[in-house]
């Protein structure tokens, strides 16, 4: 091919030509070049032969056809005298260019990170590891953490909220502000308050909201609750829908009064209550002992000394095997 051609169309084109390599515009510049002249159709035609002829030969043996037609396109290029392109002056710009902008960029959203880092208030992080922690916040709210517990929240508060975000259980003693409402993030749920005491307890599978005094704004992704004084709720985590109740006793705190009150409850009533208070299991070998009523009330007992005294009053024996207690008897009338 002559080197006028070369500038136009070079081998290396019509080679990706034949093999359906080219995009539209380039094969249409291929298509004007050989309508060009005759000059230019013979030797696109020779060439086509050529690449035809390679291309049944090495189909013979499949496994090396990709070989055999790059290798015998090597040595129609050399018998040719056919020089590879060399890089054009417009590619390198571009590489340049974008080597630059790539660089501006990384710069770009270096600068936006440390921006909104250095805007972001402190976090201050507090956890009770085996045993209740008190905490007095600056606003004046108070706050006890149960062990295995842990509450964050920012080292200056919003002008618009006070926002604590919890992970297990707490007791909240709130500073009344009507200007900044008070709201505990949880898992899948927020609590909204102005000024109010209230308890809360995170679970695998729910979350519950006990309301001492005030009024307690309970929010899921599905549901709404507003609790007033005595009221609880349930958050269930898998429905994300919430149920109010009431409870009759104060025992779902007694992880920091340590204390139990039980009226006319049914034993198998009290039985999951020593058993969540005291992270112990707790059996009636005779499921009847489950009707029998107990009224009695504890205040920092051990387990022992509460299950000898139901025992006691209710005519049960109680056993205790690696962190099992067994009540036996013959049930209630």
């Amino acid at each position: 091919m002559s080197k006028e051609k070369g500038h136009i169309v070079d081998e290396e084109m019509l080679y990706r030509y034949f093999t359906g390599q080219l995009d539209v515009t380039e094969k249409q510049a291929i298509d004007l070049w050989v309508e060009k002249s005759t000059e230019n159709r013979k030797a696109f035609d020779e060439a086509h032969i050529f690449y035809l002829d390679v291309h049944a030969l090495s189909s013979i043996d499949h496994s090396r056809q990709a070989q055999n037609i790059d290798d015998t396109w090597e040595a129609f290029k050399v018998r040719n005298h056919i020089v590879d392109p060399q890089p054009t002056k417009h590619l390198t710009l571009s590489v340049n260019f974008l080597k630059y902008a790539a660089g501006l960029l990384i710069l770009l959203v270096a600068g936006w990170y440390s921006y909104q880092y250095s805007n972001q208030p402190d976090e201050i992080i507090l956890s009770a590891q085996g045993f209740n922690r008190d905490i007095e916040l600056a606003d004046g709210t108070d706050i006890i953490l149960k062990k295995e517990s842990t509450i964050s929240y920012p080292e200056q508060f919003d002008p618009s909220e006070r926002r604590v975000k919890l992970e297990g259980e707490a007791f909240f003693q709130v500073a009344s502000n009507p200007a900044q409402p008070f709201v505990v993030e949880l898992d899948k749920a927020v609590i909204q308050v102005i000024g109010t005491a209230f308890d809360v307890k995170t679970e695998e599978n729910k979350i519950n909201v006990h309301v001492e005094e005030g009024i307690v704004r309970f929010t899921s992704s599905q549901d709404q609750a507003t609790l007033t004084q005595g009221e609880s709720a349930a958050l269930d985590l898998g429905t994300n829908r919430i149920t109010k109740y009431t409870t009759t006793t104060d025992n779902y705190s007694f992880w920091r009064t340590k204390k139990l009150t039980f009226r006319n409850s049914k034993m198998a009533d009290v039985v999951m209550t020593l058993e969540e208070a005291f992270d112990t299991e707790v059996v009636l070998d005779n499921p009847s002992l489950g009707d029998c009523n107990i009224t009695v009330t504890f205040e920092n007992e051990e387990i022992e000394h509460i299950l000898q005294v139901i025992a006691t009053t209710l005519e049960m024996t109680v056993h205790a095997t690696n962190q099992t207690y067994t009540l036996s008897g013959d049930g209630c009338n």
